[in-house]
């Protein structure tokens, strides 16, 4: 039996009957479809034309089955709707204090810096940035929370809304119920679809031209272009004809208004039925499942399996799909690449996956399509509905789960890390980070967990009475869900209920948040951790520098930033009009940075390190100090350095491009680059600057300590290289495969796994590996270390023990199992000390297990389990039972049990 991340509970069972099972998001049906619209063609399997998640330049949406709104990722524009400018690396709900009160969405859309949401009467809502006028509120003022569009659509019923263009002229757009295309944002290029160049037009502008006598089903817009697909299965383009963006069959000028995309040729016959675009690209499919493309072709973006462009319409290799098996029924278009919905719920992709957007395991291009890994957590999971952005990917699961892959620093991915990924990852909080369930058989109702024939195939569960998600039960009665939204601190109600014989189990669980805990010299001598003022605080991020000794940075979940240790420059004084906007932090020996959610880099302590003029109007997306020298990774993926440059750590080397990550050392840099490459510089002389050969292409993140980088590498490995006297480079061979985040100290390098919480080792001064019992026992969300203290940022989830109920939060019950004979008993007794041992018998299944959950929630101390077997056999195990900080009960197994 694996413990998992361990904040456990020790429950009564019993079990109680419910109502119908509550659905999931992704199961109600859509209030207007492609179905609803005469002969409109439907795409994207049972979905039809109402998206549920959406993907845009740096930001994700979510709808959930109660018509909520939730986003995530970047946010400098207010494009979250949450009322605030700072990302989210977790989905957070969008305000419905306003605009927004009372209305159901059924449908959303993200453009490059603004969002739009369709309400189930057919109006649009918008937020984010409104320079070009995208959010068609009769002005080009941009809101942080949703605003109603206003002007032709009033009393018009929307059945579809797209958000596109660039950050300097963005365009949305709009289908109604008697098939006009209504457009408003800035007109660069043609872009919005209207006659007259550049027109900025802050309210909805219904289409004229070519599409005048046909009715439209279906709009997609890219970056320079706008398409519209017709009840009869064509297409109409405008926009830049740049590469044959528009698809008439020309490669330079610009299209003001809808024009014929080329029907004969490739498309000869083909009857369309949905549409994505990209940048000067645009893919479509028929209803027989064909691909198609024009426009660019470099990356591969057109699926052809070459590079050239396509002024007409293109078929893509759909020999590469068939052998795949992948039927497209639906297709979204990122910057320069493609994913596909197959009628299985299976997903394929091509184009530039540098940045992993095409979620096969590497950060590779390709030119034909390749399969979306299923062997990590989409395995079995059927996909209704895909979104590209501009380098990431979303996707939602029939089974209510969202799931995303590709680039993740501004916080696409939604999984609370802030990094890419090239295979996908559940969306979700961190906090909670997952729900088990156990049980037994009950006379009242059906066990969650029993004998043989009693295991449910499926759960759903619920949150304070509302569905979050539903999730498979494995062969052994187990399941786990990890919930597509934020849970809010306090006191929650989690129901599993099962829908074939209503049965049903709660129990209470109290979310806590993050903590930050300290080891090492002086760490319990009231240092940080313990101090007062982020005793109750949730801290999300904590920064150290390899070379300090006592001085940390921390930033709290609502965008405060608070500094503790040594102050020779003034680098404990935070600038008082620092606000609760940065998102986040990095430390240095004499400095500290903070990088607010607008892009911005703000710098205090050692005057010396003052943000330099060059990094003024540019937008940095993460900073990271060495000693005494700072750097910022920009948006464009170039990385700019100042403050001491002794060993040329200052002078970033030509082609540091792509950049997606860049950490400091002591007198050194390391940055990770899209392609998962190395590039270090500075102080070299540990070898430090020399990157293995079997790191590069294989590199997610790196960490630096003073002399030495610590990378951790696809497939969940770590690599080590440069100074290594203390034996920092000698990696425990058991966490190769198992690492979820990396550190490092002066000479101590760490990873963090789900097992462990951290594993360290390098130089045993001042206690750095003497890893404190609570860390060991929680997840460890980051963890960071300097020349004499460790720190962890951790989930902390308190749990209720109720009189009735069966759940377990992030983590198991106490539960004895094993195995023994078939069909027989076996006794279970449990010494408390010294008192009269509880005696339970348990019956054994004909497949050889037994289970039993300790039915009362033992002392603190040690105790003693015994199970003696049919046959006579005895075995002892202990357990520890102990209190971590915040009153978290923790029970840590000292043996595995077994039964006769």
């Amino acid at each position: 039996m694996r413990l998992a991340s361990v904040t456990v509970v020790i429950l009564s069972l019993s079990l109680v009957a419910s109502a119908a099972p509550a659905q999931v998001p992704g199961a109600d049906p859509a209030s207007q479809t492609h179905r609803d619209q005469g002969d409109a063609p439907t795409a994207g399997g049972d979905h039809g034309s109402q998206q549920r998640v959406a993907a845009g330049w740096n930001h994700s949406l979510l709808v959930d089955y109660h018509g909520r709104v939730h986003a995530w990722g970047a946010n400098a524009s207010g494009q979250l709707g949450d009322g605030t400018t700072g990302r989210s690396l977790v989905p957070v709900p969008v305000a419905v204090d306003g605009a927004l009160a009372g209305v159901r969405v059924v449908q959303v859309a993200a453009g490059p810096e603004h969002s739009l949401a369709l309400a189930d009467d057919g109006a649009v809502y918008a937020w984010g940035s409104g320079t070009s006028g995208q959010l068609g509120h009769g002005s080009v003022e941009g809101s942080t929370v949703p605003v109603r569009v206003a002007g032709d659509l009033d009393g018009r019923r929307v059945v579809q809304v797209e958000a596109a263009g660039t950050d300097d002229a963005s365009t949305s757009l709009a289908v109604v119920d008697d098939g006009t295309v209504y457009t408003w944002g800035r007109n660069l290029g043609g872009r919005a679809g209207h006659a007259v160049e550049d027109l900025v037009l802050t309210e909805p502008t219904a289409l004229a031209g070519a599409l005048e006598g046909h009715r439209a089903v279906r709009v997609a817009a890219g970056h320079v272009t706008g398409v519209a697909l017709t009840a009869d299965g064509r297409a109409f383009a405008w926009g830049s004809r740049v590469n044959g963006a528009v698809g008439d069959g020309l490669t330079s000028g610009v299209q003001l208004g809808p024009t014929p995309v080329v029907g004969g040729g490739a498309l000869s016959g083909a009857r369309l039925v949905d549409a994505g675009s990209g940048l000067r690209r645009t893919a479509v499919i028929d209803d027989d499942g064909r691909a198609y493309g024009w426009g660019a072709g470099d990356h591969g973006a057109l699926g052809t399996g070459g590079t050239a462009n396509a002024p007409t319409p293109v078929l893509a290799d759909m020999e590469a799909l068939d052998q795949l098996g992948i039927r497209p029924v639906q297709i979204t278009s990122g910057q320069n690449f493609s994913v596909v919905l197959g009628a299985d719920g299976r997903l394929a992709a091509w184009g530039n996956g540098t940045g992993g957007q095409l979620g096969n395991g590497a950060s590779a291009t390709s030119w034909h399509a390749v399969a979306v890994g299923t062997d990590g957590v989409l395995d079995g999971v059927e996909v209704v509905h895909v979104s590209a952005g501009q380098r990431h990917t979303v996707a939602l699961g029939r089974d209510g789960q969202v799931y995303a892959w590709g680039q993740g620093l501004s916080g696409e991915l939604g999984n609370g890390t802030g990094r890419g990924s090239n295979v996908p990852v559940v969306v979700g909080a961190p906090v909670p980070v997952s729900l088990e369930v156990l049980g037994r058989a009950s006379s009242e109702a059906a066990p969650l967990l029993g004998g043989e024939g009693t295991a449910w195939s499926t759960v759903t569960v619920a949150v304070d009475d509302v569905p979050v998600g539903s999730a498979r039960v494995g062969g052994d009665g187990r399941w786990l869900l990890r919930v597509p939204h934020v849970l809010a601190l306090g006191d929650r109600a989690i129901t599993a209920s099962q829908g074939s014989d209503g049965s049903a189990a709660t129990t209470e669980v109290g979310v806590v948040g993050h903590a930050l805990t300290a080891w090492g010299a002086g760490a319990d001598e009231g240092v940080l951790g313990e101090l007062e003022d982020l005793r109750d605080r949730r801290v999300v991020q904590v920064a150290k520098n390899a070379v300090n000794v006592d001085f940390e940075v921390a930033l709290t979940g609502d965008g405060a930033v608070l500094a503790r240790g040594t102050d020779t420059h003034g680098q404990v004084a935070v600038p008082p009009d620092l606000d609760a906007g940065v998102v986040q932090v990095a430390a240095g020996e004499t400095f500290a940075l903070a990088l607010t959610g607008e892009g911005t880099v703000v710098s205090w302590g050692d005057p010396s390190l003052a943000v330099p003029p060059a990094l003024g109007g540019r937008r940095a997306v993460q900073v990271a100090a060495a000693a005494r020298t700072a750097y910022a990774l920009l948006d464009d993926g170039t990385v700019v350095a100042w403050g001491e440059d002794g060993d040329g750590q200052a002078r970033v080397p030509d082609g540091v491009e792509s950049v997606v990550q860049v950490a400091g050392g002591g007198r050194f840099a390391a940055a990770v680059t899209a392609g998962g490459l190395v590039r270090a510089w500075g102080a070299g002389e540990a070898g430090q600057l020399d990157v293995p050969t079997e790191v590069q292409g294989e590199a997610v993140a790196v960490e630096a300590g003073d002399d030495f980088v610590v990378a951790r590498l696809q497939g969940d490995r770590v690599a080590v290289w440069g100074q290594g006297a203390q034996g920092q480079l000698t990696v425990p061979d058991e966490v190769q495969g198992r690492v979820e985040g990396v550190g490092a100290g002066l000479d101590v390098a760490m990873v963090t796994t789900a097992e462990e919480g951290v594993v360290a080792w390098g130089s045993h001064e001042h206690g750095l590996l003497d890893l404190p019992g609570a860390i060991e026992l929680q997840r460890v969300v980051q963890v960071s270390a300097g020349r004499v203290r460790g720190l962890a940022v951790v989930d902390l989830v308190t749990v209720d023990s109720p009189a009735d109920g069966a759940l377990a939060w992030s983590g198991e019950p106490l539960v004895v199992d094993g195995r023994a004979a078939p069909d027989t008993v076996v006794t279970l007794s449990r010494a408390l000390d010294d008192v009269d041992a509880e005696v339970s018998e348990v019956a054994v299944g004909s497949d050889g297990r037994w289970s039993h959950v300790v039915s009362e929630r033992p002392d603190e101390g040690v105790h003693t389990v015994v199970v003696t077997s049919a046959a006579g056999a005895v075995h002892e195990s202990s357990v520890v039972v102990s209190r971590a900080p915040d009153a978290v009960l923790q029970v840590t197994p000292r043996a595995t049990y077994g039964g006769g």
